[in-house]
């Protein structure tokens, strides 16, 4: 998944400014559930009941489209995807 750096770019450039609480909320879980955390709080249908949810969907949406991607933008730099 794209680093919270690249997902407030994508905030701004889609809606104009930074939504971190969005990511906070949806990354919380990672404590306790690790990566699992994905499958519960980066779901489509599981972002229409939190804050903002236009935002957290589109997110959804880039990060599911983009996760084919994530492999070769490691290898450019680590720290994008970490």
């Amino acid at each position: 998944m794209p680093s919270q750096a690249i997902h407030e770019q994508i905030d701004i450039a889609l809606f104009g400014q930074a939504y971190p609480e969005v990511h906070r909320t949806k990354d919380a879980p990672i404590e306790t559930l690790g990566p699992l955390h994905r499958i519960l709080c980066h779901d489509p249908l599981y972002s229409l009941t939190g804050p903002f949810p236009a935002v957290s969907v589109a997110h959804d949406l880039v990060d599911h489209l983009t996760l084919p991607l994530v492999p070769l933008v490691y290898l450019i730099d680590p720290k994008l995807v970490i």
